[in-house]
């Protein structure tokens, strides 16, 4: 199975041949764990969305993934609010939640004007 994934900031990436990393793992031991516990997060986290696509409305989808992303990316900033750079655009929101970009744009004022977020070009955070 092929994947996809985009940089959505400055990265260096290394390419490790299959023969060289399964060497690696059988070598180091807490490096094969890792990983293994990186891939049953990753399990959860697509069972978690399917979950969400299937039995939930659109404004809880995005309102659960901003919430779920300041709590990934975000970092406690002086004021004890949880902020994370804002790297996704509204379209980029609306792909990952399976939802409309005019969706993702009214919840998220919504969400401002209840005073759960605060957001900016640069910046969204958690108000709560």
């Amino acid at each position: 199975m092929e994947e996809v994934a985009f940089a959505l900031e400055d990265c260096v990436i290394c390419y490790i041949k299959s023969d060289q990393m399964e060497a690696l793992m059988e070598k180091h031991k807490s490096l094969k764990n890792g990983l293994l516990k990186i891939y049953g997060l990753r399990i959860q986290k697509l069972e978690r969305r399917l979950n969400d696509l299937l039995f939930k409305d659109s404004p809880t989808r995005i309102k659960e993934f901003i919430l779920d992303y300041l709590d990934e990316f975000g970092e406690i900033d002086k004021s004890g609010k949880s902020k994370a750079k804002n790297l996704l655009s509204h379209k980029d929101i609306a792909n990952l939640t399976n939802t409309s970009r005019q969706t993702v744009s009214n919840v998220l004022s919504k969400m401002r004007k209840e005073g759960v977020i605060d957001y900016n070009v640069e910046f969204v955070s958690k108000v709560l």
